[in-house]
């Protein structure tokens, strides 16, 4: 690996799955812009102390007003710089690396960027009492003990639905997929450049693909629930978007 390697700082799971979807979009835009990276991985409680030693920005702050920290994260030796946040990073390594691939084409960010809030509240509120838990669930015991402690007040046993409330609140989660169906028309494709001979991969893919990713993690590859969801929702049409976006989960 070159010493001008970027550092991506990713969050590990259990038997190494990689599920985290925020740090996913990075993971994909380095990919496909085939820059250099290391990856170094972080548990929860290891992600302050990490950014204020390297010098990297808070996302945000918390209801405390202290200041909160959260991947991804890149550090860039080329340029001594230090980013966090998907779209600002996407941003930067458009800029900084102006002869790769852009993910924000001129003119498409103000476009792009909404998908994020358009793509996760309506599709994701429904699935946040399955999320959470099965996110804790494949987190390793540090990472695990600060999201049960952060991420809900509920006992995470106790959100996750069973029986006739298990089958309902999956309802929900394929209404939302119908809607973001709704929002793609007939054909499968990529969301920016749909109909353009040859559509390159933009963030917005990659968003939508990183969530995906987070579910086919969480719930397993065998699982029903991602069987639903690649396969049997829609006409399988998330599988088939995922598939175009598997040359991009590798280097």
């Amino acid at each position: 690996m070159s010493d001008n390697a970027i550092t991506f700082y990713d969050i590990p799971s259990k038997n190494d799955i990689l599920w985290s979807p925020n740090t996913w979009k990075v993971r994909y835009i380095l990919n496909y812009k085939r820059i250099p990276y290391q990856t170094v991985m972080l548990e929860y409680p290891d992600i302050e102390p990490t950014m204020k030693k390297v010098g990297i920005a808070p996302t945000n702050t918390k209801p405390d007003g202290s200041p909160l920290y959260t991947l991804p994260a890149i550090w860039d030796p080329t340029t001594q710089s230090g980013i966090s946040n998907s779209p600002l990073i996407a941003q930067y390594l458009d800029e900084t690396y102006p002869d790769k691939p852009l993910v924000f084409p001129p003119g498409t960010r103000t476009v792009q960027e909404p998908w994020n809030d358009m793509i996760y509240w309506p599709m994701f509120t429904p699935l946040l009492p399955f999320l959470r838990p099965k996110t804790t669930w494949i987190l390793n015991q540090p990472s695990a003990d600060y999201y049960r402690k952060y991420k809900s007040a509920i006992k995470m046993e106790d959100l996750y639905p069973s029986g006739e409330q298990k089958v309902i609140e999956w309802k929900k989660v394929e209404a939302a997929f119908d809607k973001l169906s709704g929002w793609f028309g007939k054909e499968d494709g990529l969301i920016m450049g749909r109909g353009s001979g040859t559509p390159v991969p933009t963030f917005a893919d990659f968003a939508l693909g990183a969530y995906l990713m987070w579910l086919k993690a969480i719930f397993g590859q065998q699982s029903e629930e991602w069987e639903d969801i690649a396969v049997k929702w829609n006409s399988g049409r998330w599988g088939r978007f995922l598939k175009m976006l598997e040359k991009y989960e590798q280097f």
